[in-house]
């Protein structure tokens, strides 16, 4: 659906907006750093 432009047999079923955001980079050029477990269970 998502390659056709939001259509499913022929009828839109998101908004154009809604396929744009869905297919845009939300994450940008942020560098992925490694968390140690316990950083991942004190929400550093």
């Amino acid at each position: 659906m998502l390659l056709r432009g939001s259509k499913l047999d022929g009828q839109r079923v998101l908004s154009p907006t809604t396929i744009r955001l869905m297919t845009s980079d939300s994450l940008g050029s942020r560098s992925t750093v490694p968390l140690s477990p316990c950083a991942l269970l004190m929400g550093v």
